[in-house]
C-alpha cells in the first residue's frame, strides 16, 4: 500500500503536465482554425466586393451607351418634326416606346 501512494504525487505531476500540453495544443489549434476562418472570410468579402464593382462598372456603362442612344434619338426626332415628317416623328416614338417597355421588363427580371 505504501508504493501505491508514494506514486500518486509523480502521477498527478505527470497528469497535470499532461492536462497543460493538451490545453496549451488546444488552444494553438483554435487560434490558428480561427485566424484561418477570418482569412476566408476577409477573402469572400474582397472577392464579392470585387464582382460588384464589375456589375456597377457595367451598369454604369450601360447607363452612358442608353444616355447616348436617347439624345441621339431626341435629336433625329427634333430634325424629323423640322421638316414637318410627323409620322415618322410618330413611328419613332412607337418604336422608342416599344423597346423602352421590353427593356423594362427585362430589367424586373434582373431585379427580382
Amino acid at each position: 500500500m505504501q508504493i501505491e501512494t508514494s506514486f500518486l504525487p509523480i502521477t498527478l505531476f505527470i497528469l497535470g503536465i499532461l492536462l497543460f500540453v493538451t490545453g496549451i495544443t488546444t488552444t494553438v489549434v483554435f487560434s490558428r482554425r480561427i485566424q484561418q476562418l477570418k482569412e476566408e472570410h476577409q477573402q469572400k468579402i474582397e472577392k464579392d466586393t470585387k464582382q460588384y464593382i464589375q456589375m456597377l462598372e457595367t451598369s454604369y456603362e450601360n447607363l452612358k451607351r442608353s444616355k447616348h442612344d436617347f439624345k441621339n434619338t431626341l435629336l433625329s426626332l427634333e430634325y424629323l418634326s423640322q421638316k414637318n415628317n410627323y409620322d415618322k416623328v410618330y413611328d419613332a416614338i412607337n418604336e422608342i416606346l416599344d423597346s423602352q417597355l421590353l427593356t423594362t421588363r427585362s430589367n424586373e427580371h434582373k431585379l427580382i
